[in-house]
Protein backbone atom coordinates (compact mmCIF):
# COMPACT_ATOMS: atom_id res chain seq x y z
CA UNK A 1 0.00 0.00 0.00
CA UNK A 2 2.72 2.65 0.88
CA UNK A 3 4.08 1.54 -2.08
CA UNK A 4 1.30 2.34 -4.40
CA UNK A 5 0.76 5.52 -2.66
CA UNK A 6 4.55 6.60 -2.85
CA UNK A 7 4.71 6.04 -6.83
CA UNK A 8 1.49 7.36 -7.30
CA UNK A 9 2.90 10.45 -5.82
CA UNK A 10 5.86 10.31 -7.52
CA UNK A 11 4.45 9.59 -11.28
CA UNK A 12 1.81 12.01 -11.40
CA UNK A 13 4.34 14.83 -9.83
CA UNK A 14 6.54 13.54 -12.95
CA UNK A 15 3.93 14.20 -15.12
CA UNK A 16 2.74 17.53 -13.73
CA UNK A 17 6.77 18.60 -13.97
CA UNK A 18 7.33 17.12 -17.38
CA UNK A 19 3.94 18.81 -18.61
CA UNK A 20 4.21 22.28 -17.36
CA UNK A 21 8.05 22.20 -18.34
CA UNK A 22 7.01 21.41 -21.69
CA UNK A 23 4.29 24.36 -21.75
CA UNK A 24 7.27 26.41 -20.36
CA UNK A 25 8.96 25.43 -22.80
CA UNK A 26 6.52 26.45 -25.53
CA UNK A 27 5.21 29.74 -23.67
CA UNK A 28 9.27 30.43 -23.68
CA UNK A 29 9.23 30.56 -27.54
CA UNK A 30 6.40 32.57 -27.63
CA UNK A 31 7.68 35.31 -25.33
CA UNK A 32 11.13 35.62 -27.14
CA UNK A 33 8.46 35.74 -30.70
CA UNK A 34 6.77 38.16 -28.56
CA UNK A 35 9.90 40.65 -28.13
CA UNK A 36 8.77 44.35 -28.07
CA UNK A 37 5.21 43.74 -28.97
CA UNK A 38 2.55 44.45 -26.74
CA UNK A 39 1.76 40.34 -26.11
CA UNK A 40 5.33 40.53 -24.60
CA UNK A 41 4.47 41.69 -20.91
CA UNK A 42 1.49 39.40 -20.64
CA UNK A 43 3.17 36.21 -21.73
CA UNK A 44 5.85 37.04 -19.30
CA UNK A 45 3.47 37.31 -16.59
CA UNK A 46 1.79 34.07 -17.50
CA UNK A 47 4.66 32.46 -17.55
CA UNK A 48 5.62 33.72 -13.81
CA UNK A 49 2.13 32.45 -12.77
CA UNK A 50 2.74 28.73 -13.62
CA UNK A 51 6.23 28.60 -13.39
CA UNK A 52 6.27 27.80 -9.47
CA UNK A 53 4.09 24.68 -10.23
CA UNK A 54 7.08 23.04 -12.27
CA UNK A 55 9.19 23.64 -9.05
CA UNK A 56 6.91 22.35 -6.46
CA UNK A 57 5.96 18.69 -9.04
CA UNK A 58 9.98 19.21 -8.78
CA UNK A 59 10.19 19.24 -5.41
CA UNK A 60 7.20 16.35 -4.77
CA UNK A 61 9.49 14.12 -7.31
CA UNK A 62 12.70 14.08 -5.09
CA UNK A 63 10.77 13.82 -2.02
CA UNK A 64 8.73 10.87 -3.19
CA UNK A 65 11.99 9.69 -4.68
CA UNK A 66 13.63 9.68 -1.66
CA UNK A 67 10.90 8.47 0.66
CA UNK A 68 11.25 5.13 -1.61
CA UNK A 69 14.67 4.64 -1.33
CA UNK A 70 14.06 4.66 2.68
CA UNK A 71 11.24 2.75 3.23
CA UNK A 72 10.90 0.46 0.23
CA UNK A 73 14.13 -0.54 0.60
CA UNK A 74 16.05 0.77 -2.29
CA UNK A 75 18.69 2.88 -1.26
CA UNK A 76 20.48 5.42 -2.79
CA UNK A 77 23.42 4.96 -5.71
CA UNK A 78 22.86 0.79 -5.38
CA UNK A 79 21.35 0.28 -8.59
CA UNK A 80 22.86 1.80 -12.20
CA UNK A 81 19.72 2.91 -13.38
CA UNK A 82 18.48 3.89 -10.28
CA UNK A 83 21.35 5.47 -8.80
CA UNK A 84 21.78 7.61 -11.87
CA UNK A 85 18.41 9.07 -11.45
CA UNK A 86 19.21 10.10 -8.14
CA UNK A 87 22.42 11.78 -9.40
CA UNK A 88 20.27 13.16 -12.07
CA UNK A 89 17.61 14.19 -9.41
CA UNK A 90 20.51 15.56 -6.94
CA UNK A 91 21.96 17.79 -9.27
CA UNK A 92 18.63 19.48 -10.40
CA UNK A 93 17.86 19.95 -6.69
CA UNK A 94 21.04 21.58 -6.25
CA UNK A 95 20.85 23.96 -9.14
CA UNK A 96 17.55 24.53 -7.69
CA UNK A 97 18.92 25.95 -4.86
CA UNK A 98 21.72 27.63 -6.06
CA UNK A 99 18.99 29.65 -8.82
CA UNK A 100 16.57 30.27 -6.09
CA UNK A 101 18.13 34.44 -5.84
CA UNK A 102 17.60 33.96 -9.56
CA UNK A 103 14.21 32.57 -9.50
CA UNK A 104 13.12 35.13 -6.82
CA UNK A 105 14.90 38.58 -8.85
CA UNK A 106 12.40 37.06 -12.22
CA UNK A 107 9.32 36.63 -9.71
CA UNK A 108 9.97 40.41 -8.30
CA UNK A 109 10.96 41.97 -12.10
CA UNK A 110 7.40 40.58 -13.46
CA UNK A 111 5.65 41.81 -10.54
CA UNK A 112 6.92 44.89 -11.41
CA UNK A 113 6.54 44.48 -15.16
CA UNK A 114 3.04 46.35 -15.19
CA UNK A 115 4.48 49.20 -13.26
CA UNK A 116 7.51 49.48 -14.80
CA UNK A 117 8.19 48.54 -18.30
CA UNK A 118 11.51 49.71 -18.20
CA UNK A 119 12.90 46.37 -16.11
CA UNK A 120 12.20 44.31 -19.43
CA UNK A 121 16.11 44.33 -20.82
CA UNK A 122 17.06 43.29 -17.09
CA UNK A 123 14.53 40.74 -17.07
CA UNK A 124 15.59 39.21 -20.62
CA UNK A 125 19.12 38.87 -19.15
CA UNK A 126 17.85 36.96 -15.76
CA UNK A 127 15.01 34.88 -18.11
CA UNK A 128 18.20 33.57 -20.28
CA UNK A 129 20.20 32.69 -17.33
CA UNK A 130 16.97 30.81 -15.80
CA UNK A 131 16.21 29.29 -19.08
CA UNK A 132 19.61 27.94 -19.90
CA UNK A 133 19.52 25.87 -16.68
CA UNK A 134 15.60 24.79 -16.50
CA UNK A 135 16.66 23.44 -20.15
CA UNK A 136 19.12 21.11 -18.77
CA UNK A 137 16.30 20.04 -16.04
CA UNK A 138 14.58 19.10 -18.60
CA UNK A 139 16.80 17.33 -20.20
CA UNK A 140 17.85 15.62 -17.01
CA UNK A 141 14.09 14.94 -16.31
CA UNK A 142 13.35 13.16 -19.77
CA UNK A 143 16.40 11.21 -19.07
CA UNK A 144 15.56 9.83 -15.70
CA UNK A 145 11.78 9.25 -17.46
CA UNK A 146 13.94 7.02 -20.26
CA UNK A 147 15.92 5.40 -16.90
CA UNK A 148 12.64 4.49 -14.98
CA UNK A 149 11.20 3.05 -18.54
CA UNK A 150 14.34 0.81 -19.35
CA UNK A 151 16.21 0.20 -16.15
CA UNK A 152 19.42 -0.59 -18.09
CA UNK A 153 22.12 -3.24 -15.85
Amino acid sequence: MLRDILLTAHVFGVIVWLGCGLYEFFLAHEIKKARGSSLEIPLIQLYGKYAPVVAVATLVVAAMGILMSIFLGWGFFQHFWLGLKQLIMLLIIVDMVLLAPTFKLATDQINSLSDDPAILPAYHETFAKIERHVSLMRLGASIAVVLAIFRPA
